[in-house]
């Protein structure tokens, strides 16, 4: 029989006036519509430890203020490759963004609830690590992937939704 596959949790919305704090402490509370680079940040040189999850604050068509949980997975593909995923459930509907990054080869393929939205690649990222911003719609929110050099072949990773 073949293994049962892992199950991601609920994600809820609550109103944030109501919220009861759910996760882990951050430094930057109403950090704006920004999940706190100090909880929730995907790293390639620390896929466990960037298998996290934290809030963030979107606003609703009324303009109300609701916390939104955000669970990240990162998996290292291959020596080049790294899958970054945010999940997470909005007006009802659960959104999934994914990552697609080559570390050395520069490729970035970015996909909005499973069907590629940007697919970026050039010779300047194969020969250089660059920072990079990619803007996309998702559930009627802007978003925004944020990639930054390390150095050494190492990136850290971003979701910025709403902000």
């Amino acid at each position: 029989m073949p293994p049962t596959p892992p199950t991601v949790p609920s994600l809820s919305q609550l109103p944030a006036s109501n919220a009861a704090p759910l996760g882990p402490p951050t430094p930057h509370a109403k950090s704006g519509r920004r999940l706190s680079k100090a909880v929730v940040r995907a790293d390639s040189h620390d896929s466990e430890g960037s298998k996290v999850w934290g809030m963030v604050a979107v606003r609703d068509h009324t303009g109300e203020e609701k916390q939104v949980r955000v669970v990240q997975n990162v998996e290292i593909e291959d020596l080049n490759m790294v899958r970054v995923s945010w999940f997470w459930t909005w007006r009802d509907k659960c959104h999934q963004v994914e990552l697609r990054h080559g570390r050395r080869t520069g490729i970035r393929k970015i996909y909005v609830d499973k069907e590629i939205v940007e697919r970026v690649k050039s010779v300047k990222n194969l020969l250089v690590s660059t920072d990079s911003s990619h803007v996309f719609d998702v559930g009627g929110k802007t978003a925004e992937i944020a990639i930054t050099a390390r150095g050494a072949s190492g990136f850290t990773y971003q979701l910025i939704i709403d902000g």
